[in-house]
């Protein structure tokens, strides 16, 4: 579990940097309604802050930051939007079905890859590819190939026609 006072870390500033303009806008704290959502001290494993593509196709300077809380049943995704300035919540509780402890750790959900306007991790106790749609700002799961020798050493690679596809390195 981690060892810091998750309220006192979802309070502090953040800013984002533009080092070509030098410029940083300070984003607004995550208002305390959303902070409510984040789980007690002891089902909170990890939190992950990383920029993604704006939601404004029409502006290229548009950004969001996304702010994942990874819990031991469920993930909350924070998500700041540069184009009205405000804090929005989205969850994935698919982690509930699973049996036991989730522990993103132990369990491979540290690393992430983005590909195609989606972010994408592979958290092996659900033997799923869990994707985020930066696009529809929506969660799910896909099955990966059922095949013989699936193992963590893949990356996920832009197919024809907007698809995704695996590009998966097999003993032998």
């Amino acid at each position: 579990t981690c060892d810091f006072d998750h309220l006192q870390l979802l309070v502090r500033e953040l800013a984002v940097c533009d080092p070509v303009f030098r410029r940083y806008i300070l984003l607004p704290a995550v208002p305390g309604d959303l902070t409510a959502l984040v789980p007690e001290r002891e089902d909170l494993l990890d939190l992950d802050t990383f920029l993604a593509p704006g939601d404004d196709d029409e502006d290229p300077l548009s950004f969001r930051v996304m702010w994942l809380v990874r819990c031991r049943r469920n993930m909350l995704l924070l998500v700041f939007s540069s184009v009205d300035g405000q804090w929005h919540a989205l969850t994935f509780d698919q982690c509930r079905s699973v049996p036991g402890t989730f522990d993103p750790y132990k369990d491979g959900l540290i690393s992430r890859q983005f590909v195609g306007r989606r972010f994408c991790w592979h958290p092996p106790v659900l033997n799923d590819l869990l994707l985020l749609d930066t696009h529809s700002m929506e969660f799910s799961a896909v099955n990966p190939p059922p095949e013989k020798g699936w193992s963590s050493s893949f990356v996920i690679v832009e197919a024809a026609e907007g698809m995704l596809g695996m590009l998966t390195k097999v003993h032998d």
